[in-house]
């Protein structure tokens, strides 16, 4: 297997690398010290070895075709990883590298701060970039090779995916302070289905479990604004726009005008994990990171 993997094969990865990222064949022939013609002469014979175009060349800028962005995305993780072994083995026993996570916004606002500053109190050679996404984005980055791991709600991903349990999270019910509502005990649709909500957006999945639910009881839904994430709509909540459902602790929030009422025994909680494909490799800091995280809930 090894002879698929030349000196050449690999020099021609690092230059097609530098050309997506320069954008520009001389500028690549400039960072990498060779001729414009070598540049060009090198990407061709990438493309006679995978069988595809790379480069669409009648594009002014250069441009790359959807495989040439597939490839790059994977140049990006290969030379990275690259990096790592030579950190790794330069610095003997010492754990370092770089590790990309992406989570949902609460997650990224209050669960994971502080536990990457303690994180990199032990290994202050670990880079931690943390990507905030909402749930809709959540799934492109399970497939992504630039991240590592997710960290989010269990049931966003495929069933297939390997999933490290972290803790859960019950549901509470979040009104404006100037409202008075009576919830019951214990709590019933009834008590809050008939009000204007503000939701995440169309298609979130625990919104649409709830509207389904308060629509089964015979109430009209009234969708009075939406949200991109949870901070947006707890400032709607507070302005009078409406009620809202969502995590317990992203609800008490402290800054914002509102009353929280649990609703951990109308929904049930949700399950927060460490989540990465199958037989995916996790570098040893990511590896470490996903154990601190397993010993420090």
């Amino acid at each position: 297997m090894s002879e698929n993997f030349s000196g050449d094969y690999i020099s021609w990865l690092k230059t097609f690398y530098e050309l997506a990222q320069s954008h520009s064949f001389s500028n690549t022939a400039e960072i990498i010290g060779r001729s414009q013609s070598t540049i060009t002469y090198q990407v061709k014979k990438l493309e006679e070895r995978l069988g595809v175009e790379l480069i669409n060349r009648r594009a002014k800028p250069l441009q790359l075709t959807a495989a040439g962005e597939q490839l790059y995305i994977l140049c990006q993780k290969l030379f990275s990883l690259l990096q790592q072994v030579n950190d790794q083995i330069s610095s003997g026993e010492e754990i370092c590298g770089n590790i990309v996570i992406a989570a949902n916004y609460g997650l990224t606002t209050y669960y994971l701060p502080p536990r990457i500053c303690e994180f990199n109190k032990l290994y202050e050679h670990v880079s931690i970039e943390v990507r905030p996404q909402p749930i809709s984005e959540l799934l492109k980055s399970y497939y992504s090779p630039e991240v590592d791991i997710l960290i989010t709600q269990e049931n966003v991903v495929p069933e297939n995916a390997q999933k490290i349990f972290l803790f859960k999270a019950d549901m509470a019910l979040v009104s404006p302070a100037g409202w008075d509502i009576q919830i019951s005990n214990p709590p019933k649709l009834e008590d809050f289905a008939h009000l204007p909500f503000v939701a995440f957006w169309r298609d979130y999945p625990f919104d649409l479990q709830v509207m389904k639910l308060i629509k089964e009881a015979g109430y009209d839904v009234k969708i009075e604004q939406y949200g991109s994430f949870f901070l947006p709509i707890l400032m709607h909540v507070s302005l009078g726009r409406g009620i809202a459902i969502m995590d317990e602790f992203q609800a008490k929030t402290p800054g914002f005008n509102v009353k929280v009422h649990p609703l951990n025994e109308l929904f049930p909680s949700r399950n927060y994990a460490i989540i990465h494909r199958p037989r995916q490799y996790l570098s040893p800091a990511t590896q470490k990171f996903i154990n601190f995280l397993v010993e420090n809930k």
